[in-house]
């Protein structure tokens, strides 16, 4: 008689992001790869409620939605240094940084999360360079045509992170429970056990019970 012994190991979602997580941070947070990024680009707002900042984030919102780049907009009342510790601690692969001061010039600052790199640039200019880099990196599953082509396919995921937080499927997108791979970060990491942004308020998460 022979004893057959079979064993099965499935990789799950939840467990495939926490790998993503773990080979791929630094001290300030999540380095997303581009293709499984939950967005591909945060939009910065350093003074909310000012009529000329609202208005040029509106219009970078509208443009790369538009061009079926997926957005995560913060336009919370927080102040920058905190906007800039949070953006990085999500860890999208590209930030764009829409100010006052800048708009005067007729610029914004484009940050790669990976290098690190800051570029200063015209609005459309920034555009144009977030469309090139997602069409050299398609997702997971999407043809490089239909990557590159307009529309609202990865638009309609776009959210505003003053508003992130009533949307449960959005919250659980953006889970910050990456543990020891935050390592820098860990105290902060460790302090919530539920997902983000539902750990910056009393609030539980209906989708995952957290």
């Amino acid at each position: 008689m022979i004893a057959v012994q079979m064993g099965s190991y499935g990789v799950g979602v939840s467990r495939l992001a926490g790998a993503i997580i773990e080979a791929s941070h630094d001290q300030a947070g999540i380095v997303w790869p581009v293709p499984v990024a939950p967005f591909e680009v945060g939009l910065i707002n350093l003074k909310a409620g000012d009529k000329d900042t609202d208005r040029a984030c509106a219009d970078l919102y509208g443009k790369l939605e538009r061009a079926g780049v997926s957005v995560l907009y913060d336009d919370t009342e927080e102040r920058a240094g905190a906007k800039f510790a949070t953006m990085d601690l999500i860890g999208l692969p590209f930030q764009l940084i829409v100010g006052p001061k800048g708009l005067k010039s007729g610029e914004i600052e484009v940050k790669e999360r990976k290098s690190g790199e800051r570029m200063t640039m015209a609005p459309d200019a920034a555009v144009k360079r977030l469309e090139r880099a997602r069409e050299r990196t398609p997702h997971p599953g999407v043809s490089s045509e239909r990557s590159a082509r307009s529309g609202t396919s990865r638009g309609r995921d776009a959210r505003r992170m003053a508003t992130l937080a009533t949307d449960d499927q959005a919250v659980c997108a953006l889970r910050m429970d990456a543990g020891a791979a935050l390592s820098a970060r860990a105290p902060q990491a460790r302090a919530s056990s539920r997902c983000w942004p539902a750990s910056r308020s009393s609030a539980s998460c209906s989708a995952c019970s957290r």
